[in-house]
């Protein structure tokens, strides 16, 4: 099995501060499932095995787009404002854009 790497794996870093923000779908969770097409209920951190309670807000860090803010399945525990490192995310996992203007109404 090869080690995660930016061609294969995004590598994402958790958003501090986005509590507060809102969206119609309900949640941010919803959001993601919405428009990612999955009805994923683990978290998308490579190697967890935790329950996805919500749509957190990250930034790729692996220089593949631009500093837009992307929302992605996680657990409580990586979504947490303490969890600061940069991660990859599972391989199967679909980032969808935060920008409410573009997809949810």
């Amino acid at each position: 099995m090869t080690e995660p790497n930016k061609n294969t794996h995004w590598k994402v870093k958790n958003l501090n501060g986005t509590t507060g923000l809102s969206c119609g779908c309900g949640s941010w969770l919803a959001h993601w499932r919405n428009y990612a097409g999955s009805s994923r209920k683990i978290c998308a951190v490579k190697g967890c095995g935790r329950f996805a309670t919500v749509g957190a807000h990250v930034k790729c860090t692996d220089n593949r787009t631009d500093n837009r803010w992307w929302i992605a399945p996680f657990c409580k525990t990586h979504n947490h404002y303490s969890f600061t490192q940069e991660v990859f995310l599972k391989r199967d996992v679909k980032l969808v854009a935060a920008n409410r203007k573009y997809s949810c109404e």
